[in-house]
């Protein structure tokens, strides 16, 4: 299962030690996928963050927008990368 540290922005892992010798991993989320539209048509967009940075991209538009604009925002599909 997984932990929401909401004040960091990370998820993580149950600290239980699973006796593999290595640390918990941390996965930060990495990109939101928005759909807008119907179940059977619509369109999709996503943000997706570079360091501290969050764009928003649609089609051939990249924009940087804030953080609260992704928090907002209605998530279809969320995307994490691990970092150990």
């Amino acid at each position: 299962w997984f932990f929401c540290d909401a004040a960091k922005g990370k998820e993580k892992e149950n600290e239980e030690d699973d006796g593999s010798g290595q640390g918990p991993t941390w996965f930060a989320l990495y990109a939101v996928v928005v759909h807008h539209g119907k179940l059977d048509s619509g369109h999709y967009t996503s943000f997706v963050r570079r360091g501290s940075d969050w764009f928003f991209c649609d089609d051939a538009a990249v924009v940087l927008v804030p953080q609260s604009q992704v928090l907002a925002s209605q998530a279809y599909l969320l995307l994490y990368v691990a970092e150990n």
